[in-house]
Order: C-alpha cells, then structure tokens, then sequence
C-alpha cells in the first residue's frame, strides 16, 4: 500500500483525481482506490503526527508499504517558484534533532534539506536561512518511523513561495499537478529499491551489532545503514575496521556504543 499524505485538500485535489481516489467514511479526510490511501492530515506538526500515526497504525504493515509526504513548501533561499526537490534530511526546528530517509534509487536529481516548525515561517523568527520550510515534515517522518522503516519513506516537495506571499488554493493545486509525474517516478524508485533489499545479504551483521552494545532498536539502526551503504556501494566495513584499529569500537557500554554509531553514520552518509 502506498500511503500518501497532503497537508491540504488543495494539495490532494490534483492526485484524488489523477488516480480516481474515492472518498473514505470516517472522521479524517481519506481517499484510496485499493493501491493508494490519501490523507490530508491538516497543517502543523500536531496535526500530522496525530492524523499520520492514527493512518498507518490502523492498516498491518507489510515491507513493499511506503509513506511519501508530498506538497508545498517555503524556499528559504529564494528556490525558483515551482521547483521540485527530494528532501533528504529534515530538520524538526522546535527540538532541533534530524531525520534521513534513506534514499537509494531516485528519479530526482535535486535533493534538499527540509525544516519544519510549528509556526507560519518569517525570516525574522526562524533559525534557518537555507533549505526549505514545512509544517508537517519532520512530525510526519517521526510518526512513520514507529511503523516503517526510514528506506519506507519519502518526502517530495514542490517550492511554493518565500514565506513572505501568499498562495492561492488554486495556485497549490496547480504546482501539485506538475509535481506528479515526479511523484510517480519516485513510486516506481522506491518500488525498485524494495525489491533490491530482497536481494541483499548484509554478511557479519549481528558480529557489527555486537560491536555498539546494541540494543534492538539500534540494531534495526545498523541493520538499515548498513543496508543503505551495500546498496550504494560504500564500503562500510572500511570504517568499522578502522574505529576497531583506532580503539573506538568495541565500545564499552551502549551510552558509547550509540555515540560511535552517530559519528560512524555522519560519516558514511554525511
């Protein structure tokens, strides 16, 4: 099943009717057509954690699932209005942590760093002057992830304004109907991609695991960046033998052992 999800009806008025979606009973905004469920979570980050985890709590959860987040954003470096991007980190503003969905196939050339906060974006109040800004990405991506995996999800946005004008709902629906030839190359990408990692045989996983001190959701962290770096082909093995050589690793409780995977991600990955 494909879940997708909107902030807008403006945003999700171009795809309802793009792929005949019919109207869901029940108290959320949802359409579907039995491959694809929509649902317009509302604006805010309260909005799509409760709307996003309440969706796919409800459905069971099989590996060929995908959460894609698609809609407007802010341009906080004057982007071009109408420029489609990939968001490969996104960046919740009011905790300051950050979230990577972890992308091996794509169609999209142009990948970009997504903030999300939970006001209205101005320059004056916002910490960020690059990248883009939402309301919903992060808090999306973060209520995924108690039910799929970070390679599950992806988050297309489509560049909207500056943050100082505003958009006409006719104005959203028409930058959401260019994006969608986008958004059907990126299903088929991450179609791709699941059926690659049926393929992969991650060898010495648990011996790596044992490595940190690794508790079961660390080693899911392990197990999907490892899988990210045989997929990409990075050498991954390279690094770990060189923090053993350094003494870094075996760590030696799992507070260490998670501090060294944070650094040994940022290095793999950036």
């Amino acid at each position: 099943m494909i879940f997708l999800f909107t902030a807008l009806y403006a945003e999700a008025k171009p795809l309802i009717e793009h792929w005949h979606l019919k109207r869901k009973e029940g108290p959320i905004q949802q359409f579907e057509n039995g491959e694809i469920t929509l649902t317009v979570t509302g604006t805010g980050p309260i909005a799509a954690a409760s709307v996003g985890g309440a969706v796919l709590g409800k459905n069971p959860r099989h590996a060929d699932d995908f959460l894609i987040s698609a809609g407007i954003c802010a341009g906080l470096s004057h982007q071009k209005k109408g420029s489609i991007v990939l968001i490969h980190q996104l960046i919740d503003q009011n905790s300051g942590r950050a979230f990577y969905p972890d992308i091996i196939f794509t169609s999209l050339k142009r990948e970009e760093t997504l903030f999300t906060g939970s006001r209205v974006w101005n320059r004056e109040s916002s910490v960020a002057d690059h990248g883009l800004y939402d309301m919903e990405g992060a808090a999306l991506f973060e209520a995924g992830s108690l039910f799929l995996s970070p390679h599950q999800m992806r988050f297309l946005k489509t560049v909207s304004d500056t943050g100082d004008t505003l958009v006409t709902p006719q104005e959203v629906s028409g930058l959401m109907k260019e994006l969608i030839p986008s958004l059907e190359a990126e299903i088929e990408a991450m179609r791709r991609q699941c059926a690659k990692e049926e393929e992969v045989l991650i060898e010495n996983e648990e011996e790596t695991a044992d490595l940190f001190q690794a508790s079961l959701t660390m080693r899911r962290q392990i197990h999907q960046l490892l899988l990210y770096c045989t997929l990409a082909g990075t050498d991954w093995k390279a690094v770990i033998q060189q923090k053993i050589k350094q003494g870094l690793l075996p760590a030696e409780n799992r507070s260490e052992g998670k501090k060294r995977l944070e650094e040994i991600r940022h290095e793999l990955i950036g």
